[in-house]
């Protein structure tokens, strides 16, 4: 169910959004008739100050893709030249996680799988983290039901038929394809299986539980609804991911048909260091029990330990196929040289048969990047309320205070115009472009 949007949302850039929108829908023929915007001598063409439309396509794809009505923030941005990061009070705080921006250099990430049922070469078709959950179920010889749901397919060539008693997957959070210099574990992993530096995450922003759960869906989060760490409630509020009180994806996991086809035999486990990292596995898609193992331990020091622990208990034992996730934290001095502990412990556990699959979750911010933090208290001077106005912060921009909007009246533009006027530490402009939620739903539209 989508939130309403708050009373007084309806600003100027949402009338030159609509206005435009009205345009596209008036026939050609009647225009010139008129000559409206002097279609008389010129092709009619969206005027560059329309909101989210001027940016360029494939930054509106990538937004688009990580946007879903009624779970997203209210009022998304596009930061320039310096980076803004992270969120107040969520898992995404600690990850580091960038606010989008005018490139997608962040947004390409190594893939490899390797192993048993894996054909070795290079990966030359375009490839997505959607396209994962797919591969995985090739791999394992798995039909998942409903594929219409999912955006992402099974990579041509890749899986040659043989089926892993254990499928280990290993995502490593705040890498890109850009920072691998420093990775040589993973850089040799690559020239040994069926790989390519070329993935996208599908969506920005790269925030972890966003990208986690595309890697265990097989969809993208306009899909799977799971646009970041923090997402709106059915209810209206803003709640972290997977917690307590947070909607289910929209979409199963790979995790939640592969434990309803072996009907619960299947072992499937999770180590984390957070609670919002659970798209990866799943597990609450399918009504009845479900006996997921999951360590959220919190640092990464613990991940090799916890996931040798976790193995020990009989993974790779017997014919149903078990699913084994470790979240690295991309970090970590240790992250890399983890890697080949990791698939030792895993290849001990399953006597050999044993699928791996490695991947990042998208560029971490920089060190001199503005807090969102500092984003949020910005506006709560421009813009002063009775009650709180932000109700969080987060790498797809700020969730607002429904409540206070509505009681205090406060206009869409005293919003967008206090992000917008806000300067870096350099004295340019923080964000390149802002724009309401509204903006992004009429995306096809651009």
């Amino acid at each position: 169910m989508s939130t309403p949007a708050p009373k007084g949302f309806g600003g100027r850039r949402l009338i030159v959004l609509l206005i435009v929108l009205g345009l596209i829908a008036v026939p050609g023929a009647l225009l010139r008739v008129f000559c409206v915007g002097a279609s008389c001598t010129k092709t009619a063409s969206v005027a560059s100050a329309v909101p989210f439309c001027s940016l360029p396509s494939q930054i509106r794809t990538l937004i688009g893709n990580g946007f879903r009505t009624g779970r997203s923030a209210d009022v998304l941005a596009v930061g320039g030249p310096t980076t803004v990061e992270g969120g107040t009070g969520w898992a995404s705080d600690a990850a580091g996680v960038p606010w989008p921006g005018l490139s997608t250099a962040g947004t390409q990430v190594p893939l490899v799988f390797l192993g048993t049922g894996v054909r070795a070469g290079p990966i030359t078709e375009p490839v997505s983290l959607d396209d994962v959950a797919p591969t995985e179920a090739a791999i394992l010889g798995l039909h998942r039901p409903h594929p219409e749901v999912r955006s992402g397919h099974a990579l041509a060539g890749v899986a040659t038929g043989e089926h892993p008693r254990l499928l280990m997957e290993i995502a490593i959070t705040g890498i890109s394809s850009e920072n691998l210099s420093s990775w040589p574990h993973l850089t040799k992993l690559m020239s040994t299986g069926a790989s390519t530096m070329a993935a996208s995450t599908g969506s920005m922003p790269v925030d972890p539980a966003a990208v986690l759960t595309t890697l265990g869906t097989g969809g993208l989060p306009y899909q799977h609804g799971i646009t970041g760490a923090a997402i709106r409630a059915d209810n209206g509020r803003v709640t972290l991911a997977w917690g307590e009180r947070a909607p289910v994806p929209v979409i199963a996991t790979l995790g939640d048909d592969l434990d309803r086809a072996y009907k619960e035999k299947a072992r499937i486990g999770l180590v984390a260091p957070h609670v919002s990292d659970w798209g990866a596995i799943g597990g609450n898609w399918y009504l009845g029990s479900d006996q997921d193992d999951v360590d959220f331990d919190g640092t990464s020091s613990r991940s090799v330990p916890a996931t040798r622990k976790m193995l020990s208990h009989n993974y790779g034992a017997d014919a149903a196929p078990d699913f084994m996730v470790t979240v690295l934290d991309g970090r970590s001095a240790h992250a890399d040289a983890a890697l080949s502990e990791l698939i030792a412990a895993a290849r001990k556990a399953a006597s050999g048969s044993v699928t791996v699959v490695i991947t990042g979750t998208g560029e971490g911010a920089p060190s001199d990047a503005v807090t969102a933090k500092t984003v949020a208290d910005r506006i709560a001077k421009k813009v002063p309320t009775s009650g709180k106005l932000v109700a969080a912060a987060s790498p797809q921009g700020l969730f607002l205070n429904q409540h206070t909007v509505a009681t205090d009246k406060v206009s869409e533009d005293d919003i967008l115009n206090a992000v917008e006027s806000m300067p870096a530490p350099d004295g340019r402009p923080l964000m390149d472009q802002v724009f309401p939620a509204l903006a992004v739903s009429f995306e096809r539209y651009c």
